[in-house]
């Protein structure tokens, strides 16, 4: 498999979209920056009408101490999770965000499956984010 690819995030209080279908039912967030501080803020919405769960973070030092975390999507809905670089034009970061866990619909009940794991792949994918997943 692909190395995951980030997204640059300019600053200047610039917003990154990602829309996850309903079956994903947490997704991961790893932000880093080349050399500079990070301070951003996460918005998990699933409507129009509904209460946002919201993140804010802040590292001194994006390369030495990146940030991740992983959220879990609340209900059945699709869901958009929104990232914005809060900081000046002048301090951008990279942001990975992919779907941790998905919906186990149709999943024999007896077969366990944990948080992260796909049973269809015997080993977890390389990713040059963090070494294996």
């Amino acid at each position: 498999p692909e190395p995951a690819k980030p997204d640059l995030i300019q600053g200047g209080g610039v917003v990154e979209y990602y829309n996850f279908d309903s079956d994903v039912e947490a997704v991961q967030v790893f932000i880093k920056s080349p050399e500079y501080n990070m301070k951003a803020k996460l918005e998990l919405t699933t409507g129009p009408n509904s209460v946002r769960q919201t993140y804010e973070l802040y590292c001194s030092s994006g390369y030495k101490t990146p940030f991740y975390c992983v959220i879990q999507t609340p209900g059945m809905e699709p869901s958009t999770l929104r990232v914005i670089n809060e900081y000046n034009l002048e301090f951008p970061f990279d942001a990975y965000v992919l779907p941790y866990r998905m919906a186990d619909f149709g999943m024999d009940p007896d077969e366990n499956l944990h948080w992260g794991e796909d049973p269809s792949r015997p080993e977890r994918p390389v990713s040059n984010i963090m070494g294996q997943w």
